[in-house]
């Protein structure tokens, strides 16, 4: 057992990291060292004049959860904010967007960045990108669009900007699409999982046998 002098709590030499003193502990528990690494870091930073983002804890009101904007500051539900892997983002969902803008504009195309994003959304490398392209002859898989890859970097998407097609389920990475054919293919996707493209295509031909116009 130890006393832990920064919360005055008796605890178990389990709650203690290993530490240079006489028992081989540390001064402080795990938690109270962990704050004060928070707060030293914290202090640190803002002495150096670097704005740093202060982690924002769960609220639990009713059966809700509601988590704190580190950008615009206002407390909204976890639904809408981001998650990064099993945790939350510190921006909601609004202000990650804009904060995505904002760096577009700011720093221009960044292509290392690119391929950076590209390997941890899609676990493609650099060279199996450009291999896809190639073997597309930079068009569009579905309408054969000629496409811009540095559509992006200019901050436009418009029909002809290169979108990596994947399947959300198993992410699984089916193609190179333009815009305007990425976005139709994910409405049609949608379709065919509800069953209703099959209904519309039914629908489509009974009306032209049942409505003729003389």
């Amino acid at each position: 057992m130890k006393k832990c002098p920064s919360c005055n709590t008796t605890k178990d030499n389990e709650a203690f990291n290993k530490g240079r003193g006489i028992d081989g502990l540390a001064s402080y528990c795990r938690d109270c060292s962990k704050k004060r690494h928070k707060e030293w870091y914290h202090k640190k930073k803002v002495d150096s004049g670097v704005k740093t983002r202060v982690y924002n804890k769960l609220k639990k009101i009713g059966d809700d959860y509601f988590k704190s904007c580190a950008r615009c500051e206002t407390e909204k539900k976890v639904d809408e904010f981001p998650k990064n892997g099993a945790y939350f983002n510190s921006y909601c969902k609004e202000c990650h967007r804009e904060n995505h803008k904002d760096r577009l504009k700011q720093d221009g195309f960044s292509e290392h960045r690119y391929y950076v994003e590209v390997k941890r959304k899609y676990n493609l490398t650099k060279e199996q990108l450009d291999t896809m392209w190639d073997e597309q002859d930079g068009k569009c898989e579905v309408c054969e669009k000629e496409m811009d890859w540095t559509a992006k970097s200019k901050n436009r998407v418009g029909s002809d900007t290169m979108h990596i097609d994947h399947c959300h389920e198993t992410g699984f990475v089916r193609g190179l699409l333009c815009q305007e054919c990425n976005t139709e293919l994910g409405k049609v996707e949608k379709l065919l999982r509800d069953g209703r493209l099959i209904k519309m295509q039914c629908y489509l031909a009974d009306s032209e046998q049942k409505y003729v116009l003389s």
